[in-house]
């Protein structure tokens, strides 16, 4: 797991679901579930792998099927589990993105802004 952490392979597991056919999502979500059961590495914290994990459930929502969709459910939870746990990583999952819109880093808003900030996120839907 160190290695996975340090060389961040979970982005090439994004990129490579985002495309992949339902056999390679379905693998690639198990191995996003095993990278978050295992809390010495502290995944679901670093910013670089929740943005991973999204841009990857976001496109495979898209590609509802069968063969993935309880894993994909699956997932979700552990996800929300997660984070409803350990409230001090939702830093690295509700930041606002630099864009054509105006986004802002998070980190310099007001406590104002950063709310709005958290209550404006795009919602990945499911199946």
């Amino acid at each position: 797991m160190n290695f996975c952490y340090e060389q961040q392979v979970f982005i090439a597991l994004s990129k490579i679901g985002q495309t992949g056919s339902p056999g390679v999502i379905k693998e690639c979500i198990a191995a996003f579930s095993t990278l978050i059961d295992n809390e010495d590495e502290g995944f679901l914290a670093q910013e670089n792998f929740s943005q991973s994990l999204i841009g990857f459930l976001r496109r495979t929502s898209q590609k509802s099927h069968r063969s993935f969709e309880g894993e994909y459910v699956e997932l979700l939870f552990s996800i929300a589990q997660k984070i409803r746990l350990s409230r001090d990583i939702l830093p690295a999952w509700f930041t606002t993105r630099a864009d054509d819109e105006g986004g802002r880093d998070y980190k310099n808003l007001g406590p104002q802004q950063k709310f709005a900030g958290v209550t404006n996120k795009v919602w990945v839907h499911c199946c």
